[in-house]
């Protein structure tokens, strides 16, 4: 449901091939099945088709072509016509055919004839002896008037368009009443309703009806009856206009008072029913012209289509004409609106650009501490948040040159910038537990931790991680991370060491709580010395060496051999030594 057939309306004047019998397809507007009494006119064959394009429009026919029909020219030639006595005869020829015809010197045109049916007579038309029924020119005997509607005249004095009227003559007076026109009956009169009641006026524009005219005695003032004000109502799409209280339902275009210009549009309304039971028309209301701003509100950009629409100048345009110049900018959304409130004094309004609203990432990335979003779903503005600066710099980080949050798609992610890692310059003094190795990649100028991690190391004895803290950008770095390893003596001390005060060094302890009680054996010499390499791991020790001593032979019961044992030598080193057992030593 809901798809009707348009409706059209005769054509003011019927096209060559077609007449119209006067019944069904008006007055008015009817569909093409209610539209009937349109047939092939005269001298025509076919089936007429009848064609609506769309309501409220003019009906378009087709269908009827030229016959071929057979006529002879009438016994007496009309006047205003001549015959030179070839191509139309003798007996019954094709109009087509029909040649040597034209418009006596009494008269004026062109010579056409039709033939209205098969072996009938031609009818002539086209010449004319200047003069019509009705006009000033005809010259009626007394007691006879001029008759309607005008044709042309067939004698030189127009007697032939001459009528006896059988009724009164009335004046129109100063002018008609209201729904009423003239049309061949002009001027203050007298006139007889039966000469102009037919074409002698017509329904003014806003009205329907057919002419009634009422002469109660001679020379009265004429009475017309017959036209009534169209109704029409107000059209479903009106852009421009605003409907009042006045013009709901079905109203004549008089009483239909209330109608106004709609904001961004100027003028002054006025409305017209040139159909009944059709749409009023309206008209007087002009959109407004404005200009585009110096500069682009926030939310809404320039969307470059300037060069392809001329008709949005720098100087002035209409909204229709400028819609299509106007997007949400990056980072704004929605569909944009422009209005105009006042023609020619003022910029364009623009609306319905909506900032977008996005989400922290989670994790957030590194250099970033705080929160953002109150919104549904964590959903927040980018502006909101950096003015209430609740997403700062982590430690170790520095704004450069301030945060900054972009929210590219309404309801994704934010895109955050505007914090980069601190730079620090190596303190002058390591301390005992940090070293560089002789590296230089943190030397010469302040780096990132993340830079000077790799040249900067825990001194040997010492484990970390290690920690670069740079506080505040372009400081000094404080090294953290480093302690002393913690080891424990081996269950069996190595040869030529032992541990004075053996409580001191139980578990797991520093190199200086054991190093203080650890001393040299008896045979050997030197300062030991004890380090820790691995955290967790057992003690390393060092500096302790046997004594070296010579031999002060010969010594009762002893033998020595000088290769195994050599002048000076640890007594583990003097192999050469033995008892002196050929002389009873043992």
């Amino acid at each position: 449901s809901g798809c009707a057939e348009p409706t059209c309306a005769l054509p003011s004047t019927m096209p060559a091939g077609y007449s119209y019998s006067g019944g069904g397809c008006g007055p008015g507007y009817v569909n093409a099945g209610n539209c009937y009494g349109v047939y092939c006119a005269s001298g025509y064959t076919g089936t007429v088709i009848k064609t609506c394009g769309g309501s409220y429009g003019t009906f378009t026919f087709s269908g009827c072509s030229v016959a071929n029909l057979y006529c002879a020219l009438p016994s007496v030639v009309p006047l205003g016509y001549s015959y030179s006595g070839t191509g139309c005869g003798p007996g019954y020829v094709l109009a087509a055919t029909c040649t040597g015809l034209s418009c006596a010197s009494s008269g004026n045109g062109t010579a056409t004839a039709s033939c209205p049916y098969t072996y009938g007579t031609f009818a002539l038309s086209g010449c004319s002896v200047g003069r019509t029924c009705g006009s000033a020119n005809a010259s009626c005997p007394v007691g006879s008037v001029p008759a309607l509607p005008s044709t042309l005249c067939r004698n030189s004095t127009c007697t032939d368009c001459c009528i006896i009227p059988t009724d009164n003559a009335c004046y129109v007076g100063g002018s008609l009443p209201a729904g009423y026109a003239a049309r061949e009956c002009t001027g203050p009169g007298p006139f007889y309703p039966s000469v102009c009641s037919s074409t002698g006026f017509m329904c003014a524009a806003g009205y329907h009806g057919s002419v009634g005219m009422e002469c109660p005695r001679p020379a009265a003032k004429m009475k017309f009856n017959g036209c009534s004000a169209n109704l029409c109502t107000f059209p479903e799409t009106a852009a421009g206009y605003q409907q009042g209280i006045s013009c709901w339902g079905s109203r004549t275009a008089p009483t239909c008072t209330s109608v106004t210009c709609k904001a961004g549009y100027h003028g002054t309304a006025s409305v017209s029913c040139p159909v009944d039971g059709g749409p009023f028309n309206l008209s007087g209301c002009t959109p407004n012209r404005c200009v585009f701003p110096a500069v682009m509100p926030v939310g809404y950009k320039s969307s470059g289509l300037l060069a392809n629409n001329l008709s949005c100048t720098a100087t002035a345009a209409t909204v229709t004409d400028c819609r299509l110049r106007v997007g949400c900018a990056p980072r704004y959304h929605g569909n944009v609106s422009l209005t105009c409130s006042s023609d020619l004094s003022g910029v364009f309004r623009m609306s319905g650009c909506e900032e977008n609203s996005c989400v922290l990432p989670s994790p957030l990335p590194a250099g970033y501490t705080g929160r953002c979003g109150s919104g549904a779903g964590g959903l927040s503005l980018a502006s909101q948040c950096m003015r209430q600066r609740t997403l700062t710099c982590a430690a170790g980080y520095h704004e450069a040159p301030a945060v900054n949050m972009s929210c590219g798609t309404d309801g994704g992610v934010f895109t955050i910038s505007g914090c980069s890692a601190n730079a620090c310059w190596l303190p002058s003094n390591l301390g005992a537990a940090y070293t560089t190795n002789g590296s230089s990649i943190c030397t010469g100028g302040p780096h990132s931790a993340a830079e000077c991690v790799a040249g900067v190391s825990c001194q040997t004895g010492y484990h970390g991680p290690l920690v670069l803290n740079c506080a505040s950008h372009y400081g000094t770095f404080k090294l953290g991370g480093c302690t002393e390893n913690l080891c424990q003596i081996p269950a069996s001390l190595p040869e030529g060491y032992y541990l004075a005060v053996p409580g001191r060094c139980a578990g797991l302890q520093k190199t200086g709580a054991c190093a203080a009680g650890m001393q040299c054996m008896a045979g050997f010499h030197g300062v030991p010395s004890v380090t820790c390499g691995t955290h967790g791991g057992t003690f390393n020790f060092s500096g302790c060496s046997a004594n070296q001593c010579s031999l002060s032979l010969p010594v009762a019961g002893y033998l020595s051999d000088a290769v195994g044992c050599p002048s000076l030598s640890t007594a583990v080193g003097c192999a050469g030594l033995s008892c002196d057992v050929a002389n009873h030593y043992g």
